[in-house]
């Protein structure tokens, strides 16, 4: 099915949290911002402050609804979406990255072939990670949207949500890096993505 969407996108990653800071794995659990997180939250905002936003994405975790629900200025609650939440790291998750290799050497080395099939154990596989985002980014692009679209999110997600937009290979997410606090936008033209810088 073609479409004919016409929007800009605003692809945002949550501030910078206690366990960015501190160099842990962080998909599916939660840690506060820190101080610099909670500065990024506020510059977005004010850069964004004069633009209305048509629908707000967000993921379910704090980190990014603490920045999603106050861009929705009260006007109606940013949509919850659970495909664009983090990777799940299973066994990985808060470890520091040392701790992780050397606790779980064998899923270290696993997980390092970047392997799309390979599940993290108590985690998730990059496929099924891969196949969520696909799924968003579908719907975006079949969506009747006109204006502007706010997706709050997290790093792995939007690299991804990137690549899937424009038409490269999941696998090739790490050629594109959003920090923390950082904003990238996407113009939907008549069904055409182009990132803009």
């Amino acid at each position: 099915m073609e479409t004919k969407a016409s929007f800009t996108l605003y692809l945002m990653r949550h501030g910078e949290t206690v366990a960015n800071k501190e160099q842990r794995y962080l998909g599916s659990s939660e840690s506060p911002l820190t101080e610099l997180g909670i500065s990024q939250h506020h510059r977005i905002m004010n850069r964004l402050s004069d633009i209305e936003f048509e629908r707000i994405y967000t993921s379910p975790r704090k980190r990014c609804l603490c920045l999603a629900e106050p861009l929705a200025k009260n006007a109606w609650p940013p949509v919850v979406d659970e495909r664009i939440r983090e990777l799940d790291f299973g066994v990985f998750e808060l470890l520091y990255w040392q701790v992780a290799k050397n606790r779980y050497p064998g899923v270290w080395e696993k997980y390092g072939k970047m392997e799309s099939s390979y599940c993290l154990p108590e985690g998730e596989s990059l496929n099924d990670f891969e196949s969520r985002i696909a799924d968003f980014a579908e719907e975006l692009l079949n969506s009747d949207f006109s204006g502007n679209v706010a997706v709050v999110s997290h790093g792995g997600v939007a690299t991804t949500l990137i690549c899937q937009l424009l038409g490269f290979e999941p696998s090739e997410r790490w050629h594109f890096r959003l920090d923390n606090g950082q904003v990238a936008k996407i113009r939907i033209q008549e069904g055409f993505p182009y990132l803009i810088l």
